[in-house]
């Protein structure tokens, strides 16, 4: 699995993804569901820029592995779908702000949950162990993206996964 190709990632990550929105729809009161994947290598800014193009006020959760392979996944949203998402899990209306003082629970929460889901389908496949950072929220920016030590304008492999509830 060292030599994975785009097709076993995609896979891979669609497995897990699903596997984990499954579970979302039993505790959700919307359904998730997987509407878009693709893999693909591209520098960190143009993937950043091409995202944050189409969205308002994009924020960020990003959750890495440590080891051997390194995995940095980060998991991208508009704002204005934060109390969307809020709503199919709570059931009243929570204030959602990304600002200094406050943090969303619940988005750094699925941010976890979605990311771990996807790592750890990877590292199921390279048959390694590892134990994942804690989720952050980081701007949606290629300096404050990018995994600790590594180049911001570096060229990467990528999964995008669009998804909808």
């Amino acid at each position: 699995m060292n030599n994975a190709t785009e097709t076993d990632i995609a896979r891979l990550a669609r497995e897990g993804i699903c596997k984990c929105l499954g579970k979302f729809n039993t505790v959700s009161n919307g359904a998730w569901t997987l509407t878009g994947l693709k893999v693909f290598t591209a520098p960190l800014p143009q993937a950043l820029r091409a995202y944050c193009a189409g969205h308002k006020a994009p924020d960020a959760v990003r959750v890495t592995v440590k080891g051997a392979p390194a995995i940095s996944t980060l998991l991208l949203f508009g704002r204005a779908d934060a109390e969307h998402i809020n709503l199919c899990f709570v059931k009243e209306k929570l204030y959602v702000s990304f600002g200094p003082d406050r943090e969303s629970v619940t988005l750094l929460e699925i941010g976890n949950i979605l990311l771990n889901a996807l790592a750890n389908s990877l590292l199921k496949a390279f048959q390694k162990s590892a134990i994942p950072s804690v989720p952050e929220r980081v701007p949606a920016e290629p300096a404050a993206a990018a995994p600790a030590g590594a180049d911001a304008g570096g060229t990467y492999r990528m999964v995008s996964a669009e998804l909808s509830i």
